[in-house]
């Protein structure tokens, strides 16, 4: 029953996925002009959303410092940390929840969050080599073109 903690973790939620963003802000005007609520009602600034096909248990890494490293062509371009998401990340997941039980709702089954990002965006050019390393979780990679 919410509202719900981090105890309840493991009933709230299957296990978890290593994903990426790709963000492709695709209004003709600024961010103030269009105001941050609606860009994210029109989910305005995410082109792309990729994850590995693997779930993974809750308990297979400490979301509260797990890093993370981002590479274009296989130099490092960025480094982040689970951490950097509100403490960790399940703290996003938990409000998420939290506030759609507050309206009498819930998520359905199989349905997928992103809680937000462990590093900052990069801009990415054409014909790049992505790798998004997980550590022991694995990499995504791919070529964006």
């Amino acid at each position: 029953m919410a509202p719900f903690s981090i105890k309840d973790i493991n009933n709230l939620f299957d296990g978890f996925v290593c994903s990426l963003e790709i963000v492709d802000f695709r209004f003709n005007k600024t961010l103030k002009e269009i105001g941050a609520l609606n860009l994210i009602a029109s989910n305005g600034a995410s082109e792309f959303w990729i994850r590995n096909s693997e779930i993974f248990k809750m308990d297979k890494i400490n979301f509260e410092d797990h890093p993370i490293s981002i590479s274009y062509n296989n130099q490092i371009v960025g480094e982040g940390n689970t951490k950097n998401v509100l403490g960790n990340p399940l703290n996003s997941g938990l409000w998420l929840i939290n506030k759609i039980a507050q309206k009498g709702e819930t998520l359905l089954k199989d349905q997928f969050i992103s809680t937000g990002t462990c590093t900052k965006a990069h801009e990415l050019n054409d014909n790049t080599k992505v790798t998004a390393d997980f550590g022991k979780l694995g990499k995504i990679e791919f070529v964006y073109n």
